[in-house]
């Protein structure tokens, strides 16, 4: 969160970063034969309602837009550890399953 508010700029460049590198990564393993894809928020739990949906939803909404132009019929999972009560949310951003702990 410190890291976040203190560097929004730098942080969004991050983030812009990481979203690119997790969406090649998991078109390459549909490119390989993966059937299924999940991606998974880590640090759902870290961050507040406001910021998860700032900084965790776009990214999450990109990955989730870029791989069903590429793989339509791959179906996408996603999964936010500790942040369940952003399910409602979740659900609008492109993903077939949400998974929950």
């Amino acid at each position: 969160m410190k890291w976040l508010n203190e560097y929004p700029d730098e942080s969004q460049k991050l983030l812009d970063l990481l979203t690119v590198v997790v969406i090649e990564y998991l078109s390459a393993q549909v490119d390989n034969g993966a059937h299924m894809l999940q991606v998974f928020e880590a640090m759902g739990m870290m961050i507040d309602d406001e910021n998860f949906e700032r900084w965790a939803l776009p990214c999450l909404k990109d990955i989730a837009t870029v791989l069903k132009l590429r793989h339509p019929g791959t179906p996408l999972m996603v999964f936010c550890r500790g942040a369940c009560h952003m399910n409602h949310k979740l659900a609008k951003s492109g993903y077939d399953v949400i998974t929950i702990d």
